[in-house]
């Protein structure tokens, strides 16, 4: 067992490091082969399941259900539709009370949702929850949450890549076919496909389908090589080398607006296999899908079943393994003294005051007219390039920050941006915290005047963790710290990406300035 990871929750692919990915691959091929021999004999009556699916499911809840009974947990399948959660109960307070059924064993949660950062968000409250009042901290697995990462699908591709591979994690070339906009299966293959060290992604997909610059952006940070092309046609007649792994998704109708719905029969030409086409795979070839497919037009045909090229079928079974071998993995024993994770404090803004003769002219002509140096100068300097946008930036910074006292005066040349503020506002630290998050991926700066020929120049490294200031929402609507959500007791909460943005703790939407409303 892979006792590390015992206690945690696993909410994104990223909560479990590459060797604990492989880790986890390892156990599941042991499980997978003692199961097979009928050698598996866990039977563990001293930890409990929850199922808790929010958005139907078959494959994932049942293979989830299957791995819970085989390890012998008590399994309590919740019925949201029957419960209080039609009533528009918070799920935090439908966690706490079945946290309160099981005090003395170790639950793991499943949860499947809509809401995006759901398993998140619970995790941490729950956390809180059971350390303040004495119980085992329960253990979250995300089965899908909208459109934003299924990561235990992901353990179960990559498990399925790695046998198709001989278990070689030295390189793999994957396409990816389908609905790579909204496919959530696909997202998680940012992440996880890091356990290769070379990857090579073919992106197939209609450009209204294909992948989001997040995801994207960090394919390419993780190092991974992308090709684009707008259809399987058009992939299968380029003169590159075509995958020996293929990775469709279906077409995510459920998710789309208006206007790609009216594409649906475009999208479905450009994304569906034809038999035709497998003359041009590569010799041990396999096709895979999460399932199910759309049943009067297939992505892959049904014809496809009976051929060398599924690996689909595989790739389902192997479900139920993997996510028993995660499951007994991360589920606490309640026997085990609770050992509470120690985490460095969040770095804090930190603000630098330099003194300086060397300021903007028009600095040192406000500071002629201001003899009691009761007014500063803020700067920033935007990366957009429109002074339209310095105009709304200035403007937000004014009203969430209650300094419209001196509107008139605003000005703005091109990228850059100045106006007056009260130079008292230089010694408050909320409303320093406050501006330098708002502007934190911009030159931005205050400047007031300390005696006739020195100015001090404040700049400041932003906070690593935003949460409790006034506009703070998180711009993804279906994400569960969203109004929308009516998660009434879920605050927004940013976390600083490496010295460029933030991103929402709950739903890793990336945001930059509008991560605040007016």
């Amino acid at each position: 067992m892979l006792s590390n990871m015992e206690g945690r929750s696993v909410c994104v692919v990223s909560d479990l490091s590459i060797p604990e990915q492989l880790s986890l691959y390892r156990r599941a091929s042991e499980i997978k082969d003692q199961i097979q021999k009928g050698e598996f004999p866990p039977n563990d009556s001293s930890k409990c399941a929850y199922l808790m699916f929010l958005e139907d499911s078959t494959r994932t809840k049942e293979s989830f259900r299957n791995a819970a009974e085989t390890l012998g947990f008590r399994v309590n399948i919740f019925d949201a539709t029957h419960s209080s959660i039609s009533k528009s109960e918070t799920l935090n307070d439908t966690v706490r009370m079945l946290c309160g059924y099981t005090p003395s064993m170790g639950s793991v949660f499943v949860i499947r949702s809509k809401t995006e950062g759901l398993c998140r968000s619970l995790a941490d409250s729950m956390s809180e929850y059971a350390n303040r009042v004495g119980l085992i901290p329960p253990t979250f697995i995300n089965a899908g949450d909208g459109r934003h990462e299924h990561p235990t699908q992901e353990f179960l591709d990559e498990f399925t890549f790695l046998e198709q591979l001989g278990n070689r994690t030295d390189e793999i070339h994957i396409a990816l076919v389908g609905d790579l906009l909204l496919g959530r299966t696909i997202h998680s293959k940012a992440d996880g496909l890091r356990i290769f060290n070379k990857v090579t992604v073919d992106l197939i997909a209609p450009l209204e389908l294909q992948l989001p610059d997040q995801y994207v952006n960090k394919m390419k940070k993780n190092g991974f090589k992308l090709n684009f092309f707008g259809s399987l046609d058009e992939y299968f007649g380029q003169p590159g080398q075509v995958a020996p792994i293929l990775y469709f998704t279906r077409l995510q109708l459920e998710r789309m607006d208006k206007s790609l719905l009216e594409k649906e029969s475009q999208f479905r030409s450009a994304t569906t296999l034809r038999m035709d086409m497998l003359k041009k795979l590569p010799q041990g070839a396999k096709i895979y899908h999460p399932l199910p497919r759309h049943g009067d037009t297939p992505e892959i045909p049904f014809e496809v079943d009976k051929t060398v090229f599924n690996g689909y079928d595989e790739q389902s079974r192997n479900g139920y393994f993997v996510r028993t071998a995660l499951m007994q993995s991360v589920a606490a024993d309640p026997k085990k003294p609770r050992i509470s994770e120690i985490r460095p404090a969040p770095r804090t803004l930190q603000i630098d005051e330099q003194e300086t003769t060397n300021v903007n002219p028009m600095f040192k002509h406000l500071a002629s007219s201001n003899p009691n140096h009761n007014e500063a100068w803020i700067e920033i300097r935007l990366p957009s390039g429109k002074p339209s946008d310095v105009r709304k930036a200035i403007t937000k910074m004014r009203v969430l920050s209650n300094t419209d006292i001196l509107d008139g005066s605003c000005q703005v040349v091109g990228t850059r941006g100045s106006h007056t503020i009260p130079c008292a506002l230089t010694k408050d630290e909320n409303w320093l915290n406050f501006f330098f998050t708002l502007f934190a991926d911009c030159d931005a700066k205050i400047i007031y005047q300390k005696s006739p020929n020195v100015f001090v120049r404040v700049t400041a490294e932003p906070p690593e963790i935003v949460r409790g200031l006034k506009g703070l929402c998180c711009p993804n609507t279906a994400c569960v710290s969203h109004p929308d959500m009516k998660q009434r007791d879920v605050q927004p909460v940013f976390e600083r990406m490496n010295g460029t943005g933030y991103k929402c703790r709950y739903c890793d939407r990336e945001s930059r300035g509008d991560m605040f409303t007016i």
